[in-house]
């Protein structure tokens, strides 16, 4: 049985925090008076249990993909009221978080068209090999016929 104190109120809040980085990220950027930057640091390491199977594999991918959905709609929907109680430059607050946000949503489609575009190319180019195998064969079939008249 799940402990009352850890259960959410609807679907949404639980996938989100699954994708808790993202939050926290926000959370700290935009704190109330503060400047706080995130850096990229090279040499940090981190630690993770890999999964075992491919089945494991399609589930935390699922997990994972569900919960930045719903987390990147949360960013998106808080962005602009919080980034303006921090401390911030107007330029960082007018410029640089928007188009931060844009490029988040072109990311976010393109997570829709990636495989779709994989499996269109990879069905174009099977067939066009295909097609070119067939011709070839039936090329060298013709022309030995021809040869044999």
């Amino acid at each position: 049985k799940l402990d009352s104190h850890y259960t959410l109120d609807s679907i949404e809040l639980a996938n989100m925090y699954l994708a808790e980085d993202r939050l926290l990220c926000l959370a700290i950027f935009t704190m109330l008076d503060h400047r706080y930057t995130l850096q990229y640091v090279p040499n940090a390491k981190a630690y993770t249990d890999p999964v075992d199977s491919l089945e494991e594999f399609v589930k935390q991918r699922r997990r994972w993909i569900n919960s930045s959905n719903y987390a990147f709609e949360y960013v998106k929907g808080r962005f602009e009221a919080d980034i303006h109680s921090s401390a911030h430059s107007e330029c960082t607050k007018s410029l640089g978080m928007p188009l931060l946000m844009l490029v988040g949503r072109l990311n976010f489609l393109n997570s829709y068209f990636i495989p779709a575009f994989f499996f269109f190319f990879l069905y174009y180019s099977l067939f066009g090999l295909l097609g070119f195998l067939v011709r070839v064969y039936f090329k060298q079939e013709l022309s030995d016929a021809n040869d044999a008249l």
